[in-house]
């Protein structure tokens, strides 16, 4: 897929090198930019974030993904009425960066909770942006002709549970018993929004001067 292949050379660490040793990239951030037109929020963060380097676009990602958890773990009973509670009223106040009405206000355990929570969103972010793959099968899932048994198959390096709970501020045990359920539900939901980035932009920019060159070629027939 040329959107794919073209994109991975733009990711945020080859951005800042690849001027001097590997010449102008296929796309530049603004054809990125423009080419995710018309695409949902969330993924047209995700894509400026990931493979324009626009890291002003990092804080409305976060609040997409925090939101699209809050709405799809409520609706598939996750979370309780208090704790979808939590989450819209620690969106409200992330947003509009100004102290909640007493009615408003989150408790210290909501409030904690909350973090943790936006914690475990941004681990979900690195995950989908930095690409964890598996060194031995290059991010296949395959080895040698058989599925990696190192990755079991995911192509990404299995992520150490003790960092994890590091990152998110609880003991190992309580991130196996109620985070990484959680973890492992939604990062699928961050790579079908990459994906929805590819598509994108394979027919908005690929398919669009393919089209434009033949009709130069039938021109000049």
């Amino acid at each position: 897929m040329q959107a794919a292949m073209a994109m991975a050379r733009l990711k945020p660490k080859t951005v800042r090198f690849d001027t001097g040793v590997g010449g102008i990239p296929d796309l530049t951030p603004e054809d990125i930019a423009a080419g995710l037109a018309g695409c949902k929020p969330g993924p047209v963060y995700l894509g400026l974030y990931k493979y324009s380097g626009d890291y002003t676009a990092l804080i409305p990602l976060e609040q997409h993904v925090f939101a699209h958890i809050g709405i799809q773990a409520y609706a598939q009973k996750i979370f309780d009425d208090q704790k979808y509670s939590a989450v819209c009223r620690y969106m409200n106040q992330w947003i509009k960066c100004t102290p909640a009405r007493r009615a408003d206000a989150l408790t210290e355990q909501e409030r904690a909770w909350c973090k943790t929570l936006h914690q475990l969103v941004r681990l979900l972010v690195d995950d989908v942006v930095y690409e964890n793959r598996h060194r031995a099968c290059g991010g296949t899932g395959f080895y040698q002709g058989r599925i990696c048994t190192g990755c079991g198959g995911t192509g990404r390096k299995p992520s150490s549970g003790r960092d994890n709970a590091r990152f998110l501020n609880v003991e190992k045990n309580v991130w196996i018993r109620h985070w990484q359920p959680l973890f492992e539900r939604f990062v699928p939901m961050l790579q079908s929004w990459e994906q929805t980035v590819l598509r994108h932009l394979q027919r908005k920019l690929y398919d669009a001067k393919e089209a434009e060159l033949r009709q130069k070629l039938a021109l000049v027939r």
